[in-house]
């Protein structure tokens, strides 16, 4: 017959899991959050690349303009 001492060590397991799988959860969810920073950075530097392109060809447009 199963003794009371068995039965807390079961809960404790079953309590630890339960921990485990929650941690596992939130750090899934942060690898997603650093996954979506990750795009959201990448995307911002192509968009400043493209507005430094952009001034530089508006730049020696006028420069061509003034005839410097």
């Amino acid at each position: 017959m199963p003794s009371a001492k068995m039965f807390e060590m079961v809960e404790t397991l079953v309590s630890g899991l339960r921990g485990m799988a929650q941690q596992h959860d939130l750090f899934t969810d942060l690898l997603r959050t650093t996954d979506y920073m990750k795009a959201f950075a990448s995307q911002r530097k192509n968009s400043e690349d493209q507005l430094r392109l952009r001034l530089a060809e508006a730049e020696a447009s006028l420069s061509t303009a003034r005839g410097e």
